[in-house]
């Protein structure tokens, strides 16, 4: 998953991994699926997943629009179809993967993070064949950000450190040595917080963790992990001797986030408002102060907290059995460590919770990227297998009818989403190239918008951009169509209804457009420029319209909709 990119794809990073999962890996995953193991697995094991898959689906079912539950955001791709995937995938490794099977994984997996880490090292020094579009840094792997790259990165120097401590030949170890240094240098060159940060906490647990527990060892690495975690914490929150090098602007624009999230959470506790679905309800949810700091047209799509985004978007049930079953995950791993008799197995059984805890901690302050929460939940199931220790053997002459049958049943229906998203990602990946280069034929951008919008793609996001590119040619009704499109796929869209209304407002619509900037100012009612469009369309006497404009007043006083505002009372 880590090197599925496809640069002529207009989301040219999670789409590709997105196709693959749901193509290969949930197929499989089912194929694999062994049965009779899961039954003699112990129950907490394959309880928990199963669990957490069906509130995953009531939250989805119970929510106002499934088919956005499916897919959750445009270009994060991290809804129900993705987790149920992960899920299959991670039951498939507990049912058909043994500890016995490790030491070819891992070469496996070392060589493909160190492949990733020359990638990286590539794009520090220029060297990149292809020329990625980021408004984040030259440094982002194959992930499209520089914090997701820098916690590969991560993995990458601490698989080292256990490839450098487990090889025996000195070139081996030279070799891994030589990764190890090019990785210290590649996270800190991303200048990205997150991998060094992440890539400490690994080394010392996994330094902390080899030697077999005792009392005062345990309380020792307690007492030392809450101080660090202590100090951590105030110098995130610009306190304490490492707030100069841990605070940052975007913890405080985190913290906004995390406001939301926990209102979406109380406006619906029991189901959230839809796994997957924080990005459709991010406006509504919102307060003042993340409008006044970044105004009222930012947008975020997650939570930057996977515990909050279950928490928001899955409601309770969902929440608990997450959290459950990273507590388990957790418990494995310890387990497996204060129960290992030697050296080489403690140092195994120390990786896997090391790397864990690395993506855990990514967890609390970043989104569910779905490359690393694929490894993550791999590396999770991974930490139960090796706790567990029992030899499983299977073939292909075991794989049952049943499987094969819902194997390929799966395969036909993730195809036919695949194609429905691949074909929409290359018809505005067509507009967006004729319109860069330059190539502004009118008539030939209007019938490729016109195309895009009525492709009916399942992500509204595509009807969306064709409306305003057709609403920037000067093709009002077919703007009016395509917006009408979009809102009718994602009801929470404000800033569809919003331009309806002022379409319709400007063409004299007046009752047209109250009707639509109803929608704009109940999905986000902060917004100055939504409530200003729909007062105008009022009786200016009337009581509703002297409660909107009270209402702009007191979101910012000073703000040119405010000014405006008070211009039609005079």
């Amino acid at each position: 998953m880590l090197f599925g990119v496809m640069p002529n794809f207009d989301d040219a990073m999670n789409l590709p991994k997105f196709v693959l999962i749901i193509l290969f890996v949930l197929p499989a995953s089912i194929l694999f699926l062994n049965i009779q193991n899961l039954r003699t697995l112990p129950k907490a094991y394959g309880a928990l997943p199963g669990t957490l898959a069906l509130f995953l689906i009531a939250s989805s079912l119970f929510s106002d629009n499934f088919k956005l539950s499916l897919i959750g955001s445009h270009a994060r791709l991290n809804g129900l179809i993705f987790y149920l995937s992960l899920i299959l995938f991670v039951l498939s490794i507990l049912t058909s993967f043994d500890v016995f099977s490790f030491d070819r994984f891992f070469h496996v997996i070392s060589w493909s993070l160190n492949f990733h880490l020359l990638y990286c090292t590539l794009q520090w020094l220029n060297l990149d064949l292809i020329t990625w579009s980021s408004q984040y840094g030259k440094i982002v792997g194959t992930l499209g950000n520089p914090n997701f790259a820098s916690i590969f990165i991560s993995f990458s120097i601490l698989i080292n450190l256990y490839q450098i401590l487990k090889s025996t030949g000195k070139l081996n170890r030279l070799l891994y040595g030589l990764f190890l240094i090019l990785g210290i240098i590649v996270a800190i060159k991303t200048n990205s917080i997150q991998g060094p940060i992440t890539a400490l906490i690994g080394i010392l647990l996994f330094v902390i963790t080899q030697k077999k527990f005792e009392s005062i060892t345990i309380i020792l690495a307690a007492l030392t992990s809450l101080a660090f975690f202590v100090i951590g914490l105030a110098g995130l929150l610009n306190n304490g001797p490492l707030a100069r090098l841990l605070y940052s602007e975007s913890i405080v624009f985190r913290g906004d986030y995390w406001r939301a999230a926990y209102e979406m959470f109380r406006s619906n506790p029991i189901w959230g408002v839809g796994f997957g679905q924080y990005g459709y309800y991010f406006d509504q949810f919102r307060d003042v102060k993340q409008v006044l700091r970044r105004g009222a047209n930012f947008y975020t799509d997650q939570p930057h907290n996977v515990f909050l985004d279950y928490l928001a978007t899955g409601g309770i049930f969902s929440f608990v059995t997450y959290v459950t079953l990273v507590l388990t995950v957790l418990i494995c791993g310890l387990k497996a460590i204060n129960t290992s008799e030697d050296g080489s197995r403690r140092q195994l059984s120390s990786l896997l919770l090391s790397l864990f805890v690395i993506y855990l901690a990514q967890s609390l302050i970043s989104i569910d990227q779905i490359a690393l929460s694929f490894w993550g939940w791999a590396i999770g199931a991974l930490v139960i297998v090796n706790y567990l220790n029992r030899p499983i053997k299977i073939t292909f002459r075991e794989f049952k009818v049943p499987s094969k049958v819902a194997s390929l049943v799966f395969l036909v229906s993730t195809s036919i989403l695949a194609n429905n998203l691949v074909n929409a990602d290359l018809a505005i990946k067509k507009v967006n190239l004729h319109i860069e280069n330059g190539d502004l034929n009118r008539t030939k951008l209007i019938d490729l918008s016109k195309n895009l919008y009525k492709m009916n793609s399942i992500d509204p996001y595509y009807s969306q951009q064709s409306a305003f590119n057709l609403l920037k040619l000067g093709e009002g009704e077919e703007a009016l169509r395509a917006f009408k499109v979009a809102l009718a796929k994602d009801p929470q869209d404000a800033y569809s209804a919003a331009l309806l209304a002022s379409l319709y407002w400007k063409e004299g619509y007046c009752r047209k457009s109250l009707r639509y900037s109803e929608i704009s100012v109940i999905r986000d009612p902060l917004n100055q420029i939504y409530l200003l469009d729909r007062l105008r369309c009022l009786d200016l006497q009337s009581d509703q319209a002297k409660h909107l404009y009270m209402k702009i007043l007191e979101i910012d006083p000073s703000s040119m909709a405010s000014r405006a505002a008070k211009d039609l009372y005079q």
